[in-house]
């Protein structure tokens, strides 16, 4: 069923670009940066009066990979000109990426605006071609670097909408603090902690640290750099607790690699893999290998949001371990798409009609700045 949208052409008459800036209601620290203010990066892919739109949700600097705003413009630049003025199809834009290396932010907002456009020419829901596992899933409330004060507040929040799951960002010397704060006072159904790959482990100070945290979580994610998934295996084999990868895992053949060393569990990201294709093979192999992941977010707007509600729906996505999936209207005064998600007793329901049931917000490109 996949295959017939993949392969469905669609003449691109013109491609554009816009900056648009996104007021931000709240800050959100991780260990290697505040993000204060977002910026967000528009595509417009265009057909017959028709257009379809993708979010490229990549930071003002590279303080999560390599990727950054100014170097998703200069990829962008790169593809429209390869795609412009040419019949292609999903596939077709595929095998374009496929010639690149890196820029999986740009190639997953251009790939999302490609699936919309020819999506709305058939008239046809992305579940007409794949089909959810699953009517909900399970979300835990991620929580940013800060006072106990303001964890506190923000538990109370998450509790008020039914999340019972909580993940709190730590750094070498925030771990057993913030964890001990919230299993005493709030007592959370699940507790997961996020390093960002903050911790060293070559530095037996840092490594310990981590070794004893393990026992007062369900889950920890990424605690070392990206590139030393061996070492993330050695750890596991160390400790019970389940270990995620985010940043490590850039496409299928790190995943693979993964799990020949430990049971990885992974946090689907759409775009760091280089789109909600990729997305979708990568939840495939994580089922056929028995293993979990739980789909993850890069403060996108609900347009962003889309794809990562395509991918929850799918097996062994958000299954046993909780997504990280907040309404955009949580972090954002603006938004890009509408109607928002709900969170409803700490789920997140499946839209069947995405991405057709939501309309981008084209009256936000009118302030903009179009830079293609």
């Amino acid at each position: 069923m996949m295959e017939k949208l993949l392969e469905e052409k669609v003449f691109i008459e013109d491609a554009n670009l816009y900056l648009v800036d996104v007021r931000m209601k709240r800050g959100f620290t991780i260990s290697t940066g505040t993000i204060s203010n977002k910026s967000v990066l528009v595509v417009e892919l265009k057909n017959s009066g028709i257009s379809g739109f993708g979010e490229i949700p990549a930071l003002p600097e590279p303080i999560y990979n390599h990727e950054f705003i100014e170097s998703a413009i200069g990829f962008s630049k790169i593809i429209f000109k390869l795609i412009k003025g040419k019949e292609i199809s999903i596939s077709d834009l595929i095998e374009i990426h496929k010639r690149f290396r890196g820029n999986n932010f740009a190639k997953s907002g251009i790939e999302f605006a490609l699936y919309h456009l020819v999506l709305q020419k058939m008239g046809k829901s992305i579940f007409d071609f794949i089909k959810p596992a699953k009517e909900k899933f399970r979300l835990q409330s991620s929580i940013g670097i800060g006072p106990l004060e303001e964890i506190g507040k923000y538990v109370e929040h998450a509790y008020d909408r039914g999340i019972r799951a909580i993940k709190l960002k730590i750094k070498p010397g925030w771990t057993l603090k913030p964890v001990n704060f919230v299993r005493n006072e709030y007592n959370p159904e699940f507790i997961s902690v996020d390093a960002n790959g903050s911790f060293n482990p070559f530095n037996d100070e840092h490594w310990n640290e981590l070794v004893e945290l393990a026992p007062l979580v369900d889950e920890i994610e990424q605690p070392f750099k990206p590139r030393l998934i061996f070492m993330h295996g050695k750890f596991r084999k160390e400790i019970e607790t389940p270990v995620s990868l985010d940043e490590s895992i850039e496409g299928i053949e790190d995943f693979w690699e993964a799990a020949e060393i430990f049971p990885v569990v992974v946090n689907i990201k759409p775009p760091r893999v280089g789109g909600l294709t990729n997305a979708l093979e990568l939840a495939q192999e994580i089922q056929k290998k028995g293993l979990q992941a739980f789909i993850g977010g890069m403060l996108e707007t609900t347009w962003g949001r889309i794809q990562n509600m395509i991918v929850a729906s799918q097996p062994s996505v958000c299954d046993v371990f909780p997504g990280d999936f907040s309404p955009a209207s949580e972090f954002y005064e603006d938004n890009l798409g509408y109607p928002d998600f709900v969170v409803k007793d700490g789920y997140i329901h499946i839209i069947k009609n995405a991405p057709l049931g939501f309309k981008f917000n084209e009256n936000i490109l009118k302030n903009a700045m179009k830079i293609i």
